[in-house]
């Protein structure tokens, strides 16, 4: 599938979303059947999340985010892309279950990030950004910087389910289920 061809069914999943009274199940079953066949690829998928971040007012950010993060954290690259995906979350729908979902991968990558790369994403992407959404990546921060017991358990639980398609109620368990 070329990137026409991506673009093509990226638009009909977003035409499909405002259609059906905004499902977000509908629209993230549909981008995880495409983006499935991009999951191996770095590349592939990177390109996939920037077509896709926009799409169906966002709802697929965190899943998005869960693979970038995933390989942040192996190798370091993808901090671009990680970054892009902060920005179109700017501009998402910002709705309530997005939060929740990219909340604790924020965490994650926050926890990871060097300080110096934190302050320069927050002064080219965050700082642009509605005066909402700087709310919710400040207190992110705050986060944390004021609970590192439950940030440390966000990266534990990421590092044992972050290898895996994005599985949200599979990572919103106990620490302690998900090591036994």
């Amino acid at each position: 599938m070329d990137e026409t061809q991506l673009q093509a069914a990226l638009e009909e999943i977003d035409a499909a979303y405002y259609a059906n009274a905004e499902d977000r199940d509908l629209a993230t079953a549909a981008l995880s059947g495409y983006f499935e066949q991009f999951w191996d690829d770095a590349d592939a998928a990177a390109l996939f999340s920037r077509l896709a971040a926009e799409v169906a007012g966002g709802v697929y950010i965190p899943y998005l985010f869960w693979v970038a993060l995933h390989r942040f954290l192996k190798t370091e690259t993808q901090r671009e892309v990680l970054a892009e995906l902060f920005a179109a979350f700017g501009r998402s729908n910002f709705d309530e279950a997005t939060q929740l979902q990219l909340k604790p991968l924020a965490v994650v990558y926050f926890m990871h990030e060097k300080e110096f790369e934190v302050d320069r994403l927050k002064s080219r992407v965050i700082q642009k950004l509605h005066p909402t959404v700087q709310e919710f990546f400040q207190k992110t921060l705050e986060f944390v910087e004021k609970n590192r017991k439950s940030a440390i358990a966000y990266q534990q639980k990421f590092s044992l389910v972050g290898a895996e398609f994005p599985d949200f109620e599979r990572f919103n368990q106990p620490l302690a289920h998900l090591e036994g």
